[in-house]
């Protein structure tokens, strides 16, 4: 894994240069559904990006107890709030799936309120092998 991350051909991925972040974001985009991705440095950054995009300082977040960004990443989570966050297996119920058809509630729900939402999709792709769905 060193030999090969020392051999990667490199660049500047903001000037969309960096030939392996551009092809993971490709990959990425294309397997979730989207029109895009962004490959940032963790998971927790992930998370706080996308908090970030739908909430302002101040605002309520509506998650599970248990759920990993509030028992792991409180802290970036203080700074930014107003949605209702999910988590896509949950890691601290033993990998415990959210079916489509439950997370479609949420979302119809949080949308009549017109409040944002975001997954925890760090375990995206097991529950999508778990739940025999497509991960988008």
């Amino acid at each position: 894994m060193y030999q090969a991350m020392l051999d990667a051909p490199l660049g500047d991925e903001q000037n969309e240069e960096g030939p392996k972040v551009i092809k993971l974001q490709e990959i990425a985009a294309q397997k979730l559904g989207k029109e895009d991705a962004l490959f940032v440095a963790s998971g927790t950054m992930g998370n706080l990006v996308a908090l970030m995009t739908h909430a302002q300082p101040g605002d309520s977040v509506i998650m599970e107890e248990e759920s990993h960004i509030l028992r792991c990443e409180v802290g970036g989570l203080a700074a930014v709030a107003g949605l209702i966050c999910l988590e896509n297996t949950h890691n601290a119920a033993e990998g415990t799936c959210i079916p489509p058809e439950q997370m479609r509630k949420v979302y119809d729900l949080a949308n009549h309120f017109n409040i944002k939402i975001h997954i925890d999709g760090a375990r995206i792709f097991n529950v999508a092998v778990a739940l025999g769905v497509e991960p988008s």
